[in-house]
């Protein structure tokens, strides 16, 4: 079962967009962009937050997992894959990244 929800509030400066998905009950991945934040004279912010919850893999002693995010600028995107491992019930990973030209990428994974 995958479900998506989509959010867009009006405003002039901002665009704010709220993707949910749901894959059969045990894993939540939440994306939040907010697009159009100067950060100096030629970047632009972009904040993705994930959230990941796998709550099947809690019941084995250890587990991992790979999320893979794309920047959203280009055709040819760059991938950035974050590994977490571990039997902790809560693990929790942030990663800054930015991007040379157009982005400032935010991504901040929780599992539990």
């Amino acid at each position: 079962m995958l479900r998506s929800d989509n959010v867009l509030p009006m405003s002039s400066s901002r665009s704010l967009m709220v993707s949910c998905l749901i894959f059969k009950s045990f894993c939540h991945l939440e994306f939040i962009f907010v697009h159009g934040v100067r950060v100096c004279s030629s970047f632009i912010a972009l904040h993705a937050a994930v959230q990941v919850s796998q709550h099947q893999l809690l019941k084995t002693l250890s587990f991992s997992h790979f999320i893979f995010l794309l920047p959203l600028s280009k055709i040819n995107w760059p991938k950035l894959c974050g590994f977490i491992s571990g039997s902790s019930t809560l693990l929790h990973w942030s990663v800054c990244l930015i991007w040379y030209q157009y982005h400032t990428l935010l991504m901040t994974v929780a599992a539990l």
